[in-house]
């Protein structure tokens, strides 16, 4: 067939954004409404007044060669055999004589891809650390981005945003087309170093198992982990150490969301149960371990003999007994004492028991 076509000089193009749903993939496909074309060729000046211009629409050459498939609905056409790129090929019939007066590919559609956009699916912040920064992990700056939060407000078109609290934020990214991407979100947890006082612990003070007891609940919001003694210790999931030696130990709860470590001192008294007052440098007094101003403001100690006679006095700021009365070295024994104990609400708490004094048989 050949064809002489008035529109050669005739040719429009469409671009419209892929609008797949599944994920970040895109198939070239999409919707497309080339219904003004039509009015764009009878008004445009093409063929000469009553030449009655039947115009049709198809999907190829072939098709509009043999008039078969002709393009119906032209207001939503889907290129589903053509992805990413298709030209439809036009065809003008004189409604005089049924001849073919216009031929030719003379529209372009151009599906062009959605934007990639990436993100973490979880994210913590800090609430003793605020604000936070949240952003995409592919940033491009050819793109634009609309943030929002869970009640569907506006919150900025970067590719970063910086929130103050918990929720869940979702983004999409736009291209020079307008093109969006389909939306990602992330849901932020609230988490936050841990408000460690003397309150939220429990010491338990035994010869047998000295423990020490955190309760998370009045610890704040954030998932902790604890050790004793060192900063960089082994921490621990449970908020319970036994076995204990009497002393005075730094406690750290650590946030394993990286919100920060908090510490305290914790005292865990013990009463020795001998000393050997011989100036080696070794148990040459007796007193109290691990008292600590945190816990106690004040401590007597009342030494006694097996007899109840009265041998010592001393408080928390004395060295301790050194094993003698009116100065002179009493004998190898069990000597009894009483310990009155004053907590920093001024409450008394009276401790009992016995110890051994021994001596070498040279001394």
């Amino acid at each position: 067939m050949s064809v002489t076509s008035a529109l050669d000089s005739f040719f429009v193009t469409y671009q419209q954004c892929d609008d797949t749903l599944d994920g970040d993939n895109t198939n070239g496909v999409t919707v497309f409404d080339f219904s003004d074309v039509k009015d764009q060729i009878l008004t445009g000046g093409y063929f000469p007044a009553g030449q009655q211009p039947i115009i049709s629409f198809y999907e190829n050459e072939a098709n509009a060669l043999e008039e078969k498939d002709r393009i119906v609905d032209v207001s939503n056409y889907r290129n589903t055999g053509s992805p990413n790129e298709q030209y439809i090929y036009i065809r003008v019939d004189s409604g005089l004589n049924n001849e073919c007066i216009g031929f030719g590919p003379y529209i372009k559609l151009t599906v062009n891809k959605m934007p990639k956009v990436q993100i973490d699916e979880l994210g913590v912040i800090c609430t003793n650390d605020l604000p936070k920064t949240i952003g995409v992990n592919n940033a491009n700056p050819m793109l634009t981005y609309k943030w929002k939060n869970q009640d569907d407000i506006d919150l900025g078109t970067g590719a970063s945003i910086e929130i103050n609290e918990e929720g869940v934020y979702s983004v999409v990214a736009i291209d020079e087309f307008l093109c969006e991407s389909n939306p990602k979100t992330i849901t932020i947890m609230a988490s936050e170093k841990a408000a460690l006082s003397i309150d939220a612990i429990t010491v338990v003070d035994s010869y047998k198992n000295n423990t020490i007891t955190i309760n998370p609940a009045l610890l704040g919001k954030g998932d902790y982990e604890y050790a004793l003694g060192e900063v960089d210790s082994d921490y621990q999931d449970e908020p319970y150490f036994e076995n204990i030696t009497p002393g005075i130990y730094m406690l750290y709860v650590r946030d394993k969301n990286l919100c920060g470590i908090a510490q305290i001192e914790v005292s865990v008294l013990g009463f020795p149960k001998f000393f050997t007052p011989n100036n080696d440098g070794f148990n040459d007094y007796w007193n109290i371990k691990g008292l600590s101003k945190s816990r106690y403001s004040k401590a007597t100690v009342s030494v006694f003999d097996r007899f109840g006679k009265l041998l010592k006095i001393f408080d928390d700021s004395d060295i301790g007994w050194d094993g003698s009365f009116k100065g002179r070295r009493v004998p190898s024994s069990d000597y009894w004492y009483v310990i009155t104990l004053i907590d920093l609400n001024g409450e008394p708490k009276i401790v009992k028991g016995n110890f051994s004094l021994i001596r070498h048989k040279n001394e």
